[in-house]
C-alpha cells in the first residue's frame, strides 16, 4: 500500500510544482516549504529530489529561472511558469481529473 501511495506523490508533483509557480515566481526552498504548510506536513518533498524535476520542467520550457541576489553572498534561484508550462499544467490536471473519473466508476460498488 505505501508504494502505491509514493507513486501517486511522485507522479503528482511536476503539477503541484507548476500550480505553484502559478501563484508567484519561488526558489526550491520556498517551493518545499509551501507544499510541507498547505498539505498540514501530509506531503513533503525533499530539495534534492525537487531540483531535477525543475531541471525537467526548465528543460521542457515549462519554466524558466532567474538567479536574484539576496543579501552579500546568497544567490537564490527564482522558478517562473511559462505560457508553455501553464497550458501543460491544464493538460495534467484534465488527464489527472479523467482517470479519477474512470477509477470512482470501476470501484462505485465497492
Amino acid at each position: 500500500m505505501k508504494s502505491i501511495v509514493n507513486n501517486l506523490k511522485r507522479a503528482s508533483v511536476e503539477m503541484i510544482l507548476l500550480s505553484l509557480l502559478c501563484e508567484e515566481d519561488m526558489y526550491g526552498y520556498q517551493m518545499a516549504q509551501e507544499i510541507k504548510k498547505r498539505s498540514n506536513g501530509e506531503f513533503s518533498i525533499l530539495e534534492g529530489s525537487m531540483y531535477p524535476i525543475l531541471y525537467r520542467l526548465t528543460a521542457n520550457g515549462d519554466v524558466t529561472f532567474e538567479e536574484k541576489k539576496v543579501g552579500e553572498r546568497l544567490t537564490r534561484v527564482y522558478y517562473h511558469i511559462t505560457d508553455a508550462g501553464k497550458q501543460d499544467l491544464q493538460h495534467m490536471k484534465d488527464v489527472f481529473n479523467h482517470s479519477v473519473d474512470i477509477i470512482e466508476t470501476l470501484t462505485k460498488n465497492s
